[in-house]
């Protein structure tokens, strides 16, 4: 089964709930699968590499010992097949870097490595100023702190404003503006704005950037409909 496929296979099972939680939820079984038929369709691509590489330079010795034709044409499906296990894991970094400036070809692999790793860094929360303006640097301390943050703000007492104020609050929007405000979004609308996505860019954890949903719009087109209408 090819990509398309497996997108599809997974898009087809049923999921009952809120529309964003039905979409949340695919993506999830997505990544799962991709995951198994990235092993299956791709292997060990490191590994592809070094075997490659070990035949060009079988090859080369070969044909450096007896220059044929034959080994000729054997040493050049070996470089190829070695350039081809070299795109694929430059492709693979370039994606785990989502480095947009960077030229084709360009396999600057330490230096791939080295962003993902700085990147992966980056996002883990290594302290907090905790309400007595203390630096709170364990981790378990620092999850503790975060619910405690979060539970004190969302479960404390709204304070409204008076009725009288806002009656004197000139109201700005029209009845038109009011009328477009409110309008349904059209699946076309939604198409425009998923397609104006940067491509290199996720924006969220899960890791999926614009190019993937752009290249599964026909798949995933009216549940993504459905969860922007549903707010």
């Amino acid at each position: 089964m090819d990509f398309i496929g497996v997108i599809k296979e997974c898009w087809a099972q049923s999921v009952s709930g809120p529309p964003m939680q039905v979409l949340a939820m695919k993506l999830r079984v997505i990544k799962h699968a991709l995951r198994q038929w990235s092993k299956s369709a791709f292997g060990d691509i490191f590994e592809a590499v070094r075997c490659a590489e070990r035949e060009v330079m079988a090859a080369e010795t070969l044909y450096d010992l007896d220059p044929t034709g034959q080994l000729h044409s054997e040493l050049h499906h070996a470089r190829a097949r070695l350039q081809h296990a070299l795109t694929v894991e430059e492709g693979f970094w370039r994606q785990k870097a989502r480095v947009k400036w960077l030229k084709d070809g360009d396999r600057k692999f330490k230096f791939f490595h080295a962003l993902v790793a700085e990147r992966k860094r980056r996002t883990v929360i290594h302290r907090i100023r905790g309400p007595d303006g203390e630096w709170i640097e364990e981790e378990a301390q620092i999850g503790t702190a975060a619910v405690s943050f979060f539970q004190e703000l969302f479960t404390a007492e709204s304070v409204f404003p008076p009725n009288y104020v806002l009656e004197v609050v000139p109201s700005l929007v029209t009845t038109q503006d009011n009328l477009m405000l409110t309008e349904v979004t059209s699946i076309e609308d939604v198409k425009t704005i998923v397609f104006s996505m940067d491509e290199e860019s996720a924006a969220a954890p899960d890791r999926f950037t614009g190019k993937f949903f752009t290249f599964i719009w026909e798949v995933i087109a009216e549940d993504m409909h459905r969860v922007v209408v549903s707010f």
